[in-house]
């Protein structure tokens, strides 16, 4: 074996066994379950990005929501700090209506100018586009599938080049 196979056999080895880290690619299915919502909300709900991932929660509704104590892929805990923005009528933008009723009606609890969260046209081509797994599927298994795809490109084409 070469010193080239090796390392790419490296290479592909810590990218299939490396940890993930993923946004709970559930919680916006829970969101829209437990309040009846038509569509499942964007992960920017609470992260910078639609990619999510742990320390990326910067809106101030997903700020709240970290501060109340959830933590990833507590889908209970979510359900219960719904609920509990409810009955206290929370609200971290300040609008006079409260995050879950801004919800309810496709506003954006993290926007007082009166943001529809509905109202929003998704890329369906390109690099913008982002596809989130339904329910009971993996993400990294599609993400490893990629990668490996990508390696035995990488290496064909190296060598190719010879």
């Amino acid at each position: 074996m070469t010193k080239r196979s090796r390392y790419l056999l490296t290479l592909l080895g810590a990218l299939l066994w490396a940890p993930s880290v993923v946004a709970s690619s559930t919680y916006p299915d829970v969101i829209r379950d437990h309040l009846g919502l038509e569509d499942a909300p964007l992960c920017t709900l609470c992260h910078a990005d639609l990619d999510g991932g742990e320390g990326t929660v910067v809106t101030p509704f997903g700020e709240n929501l970290v501060a109340m104590g959830l933590e990833g892929e507590d889908k209970d805990g979510l359900r219960r700090l719904l609920d509990e923005l409810d009955s206290t009528k929370s609200d971290v933008d300040g609008d006079g209506t409260g995050d879950v009723d801004e919800l309810l009606v496709c506003g954006d609890p993290n926007d007082a100018t009166g943001n529809d969260l509905c109202d929003v046209t998704e890329p369906s081509f390109g690099c913008a586009v982002v596809t989130r797994p339904t329910s009971g599927t993996s993400s990294g298994t599609s993400s490893g599938a990629a990668l490996v795809g990508a390696a035995l490109a990488a290496a064909a084409f190296m060598r190719r080049r010879r």
